[in-house]
């Protein structure tokens, strides 16, 4: 056992030193920011919030995200009016694996009506791991923040 630990952590130095990295950063010695550590190992959350006065069915979609052969599409989620509700990415996590570095476009969103009429929509780009706010406001309009 002990022997395969030191086989294992040998052949993960050598692999690190290989990338360009000094023994030292391959020790551990830089830690993240408080933020970072905040982020880092938890589904990133988009909050929902609907400011009108009727109930809305939002949808995301990202056709072409960074370091991923698939597109990533949000369940859609009926947020009542006056209302708000938080979306956990709980399959994607703030690891830097790209949930939301969406290249070319971006996210495409909208918010239908209850009998399927589009209300509004929007298109925005987001870094990794970026939690947002996606606000339908009075008048049409959906809003990152």
């Amino acid at each position: 056992m002990r022997r395969n630990g030191l086989l294992i952590g040998l052949l993960s130095g050598l692999a690190l030193t290989a990338c360009g990295m000094s023994a030292e950063e391959a020790a551990g010695t830089e830690m993240p920011s408080e933020s970072q550590s905040e982020l880092l190992g938890y589904p990133t959350k988009w909050t929902l919030t609907n400011s009108t006065t009727q109930a809305l069915t939002f949808s995301c979609t990202c056709p072409t995200p960074y370091g991923l052969p698939f597109a990533v599409n949000m369940t859609t989620t009926t947020v009542g009016a006056g209302q708000s509700t938080v979306h956990s990415w709980s399959s994607f996590h703030n690891d830097g694996l790209g949930l939301n570095a969406c290249t070319g476009s971006g996210w495409s969103c909208r918010t239908t009506t209850a009998g399927g009429s589009v209300y509004a929509t929007a298109t925005f780009p987001t870094s990794w791991g970026q939690n947002i706010t996606l606000t339908a406001q009075p008048g049409g309009q959906l809003v990152k923040q």
